[in-house]
This record gives C-alpha cells, structure tokens and sequence, in this order.
C-alpha cells in the first residue's frame, strides 16, 4: 500500500521556496497533495510548475451565525473567546478586537472575556483601538507571549 504525501503552506509559496536555497521548491513539489490556507498560493502555484488540482485551500476561520451560537447566559461561567498569535498585519488581530466590541454589544447578556495571546508590532494600535470601543480590561486582556 502505497502512503500519500501531503505537504503544508501556510503563507505565501514564495517565502516557503525562498526559505531553503537547496531543498524549498522541492518541498511544495515533491508532496502529492499540498493544503495551504492562503488564497495567495493558489495564485502563485502555476508560476511554481504546481497544478491547481494539487492543491486545497482550508479557511483559518469559521463564520458562525449569533443566533446558532450556543451559549450560557450571564450567571454562568465565564466564556472565554481567545486570539493566540503575533500582533502583526498579516495575522489581522484588529479584526479580533472589532469581533469583541460587536459580540459584547449584540449579546450583553452573556459573560464574555476576550484575550489576546501574543506580542508584535500592533500592540499599542490595538490597545488604542480596545480604548476607541469602550472594552475594559474586563472586556479584553492582552496577556502578551505565553
């Protein structure tokens, strides 16, 4: 029985080739099957000799409906909704921010606690942004590298 290769990009397919001199191209093309999760590969792949049937895209995020969202009223414990990563454009953790003042706004109801994870250049942009919409630090905490 013959086990298929799968390799993995998670970026943009020039960083990963650019990476390594010797073994970077042939590490996106000697995998059977390559998942990325940047519509940017996708792009660049034919560029690289990588055919668009080689390749998947798999989404970073689950968009979810508030009124399918299942949920413990206030009294309950507290529901902790976290962003782990680098505080930088690419990863977009401003989004992260907005996505709490706007849950915190559309279900005061419930007992929600935001932290970010993580430390980068954004970091005072996303304080000052947290300041802009209101969110305490019972809102929102920023807890830096763990």
């Amino acid at each position: 029985m013959k086990i298929k290769s799968i390799g993995a990009n998670r970026s943009d397919i020039t960083r990963e080739i650019n990476a390594d001199k010797i073994f970077g191209k042939w590490q996106v093309k000697l995998p059977e099957h390559l998942i990325t999760n940047s519509p940017i590969v996708l792009e660049k792949a034919d560029k690289y000799g990588i055919p668009s049937k080689k390749l998947n895209l798999v989404k970073n995020a689950v968009q979810l409906q508030i009124d399918e969202l299942q949920l413990e009223k206030k009294n309950s414990n507290q529901i902790k909704i976290i962003f782990v990563g680098r505080l930088s454009t690419v990863k977009r953790p401003e989004l992260f921010v907005e996505l709490a003042f706007y849950l915190k706004e559309k279900l005061p109801d419930y007992n929600l606690h935001f932290q970010v994870i993580g430390e980068g250049p954004l970091l005072n942009n996303l304080k000052q942004q947290t300041e802009n919409y209101h969110l305490t630090q019972k809102d929102l905490d920023f807890l830096g590298n763990q």
